[in-house]
């Protein structure tokens, strides 16, 4: 995993860069999605990395108790992303 940190990081500095010149502010936090985002250690290597605030995205997070398969996959939310994008979009666009 080092080895990916190493070749990340300077991506993700450059985006900050790019956002702060383009934006003249600062980027508060950042969040990890997707399955990668769940591999051990990953957010802590990163904050470290980039003395920057992170936190693995959970779309999951404030629906009901009732919900079908939310205990199933309250461990695995950031692997949701594109699935909640998908049908929040489907819900605007009425498609």
């Amino acid at each position: 995993m080092t080895a990916y940190i190493e070749r990340i990081v300077p991506r993700i500095h450059e985006t900050l860069t790019f956002f702060r010149g383009r934006f003249r502010r600062e980027v508060g936090q950042i969040y990890l999605a997707g399955g990668g985002a769940l591999l051990p250690d990953l957010a802590e290597q990163l904050h470290c990395a980039l003395a920057q605030s992170l936190a693995v995205l959970n779309p999951l997070v404030g629906l009901a108790d009732s919900a079908r398969g939310r205990e199933e996959a309250a461990n695995n939310g950031a692997r949701f992303v594109t699935a909640c994008g998908l049908c929040r979009w489907w819900d605007v666009a009425h498609v």
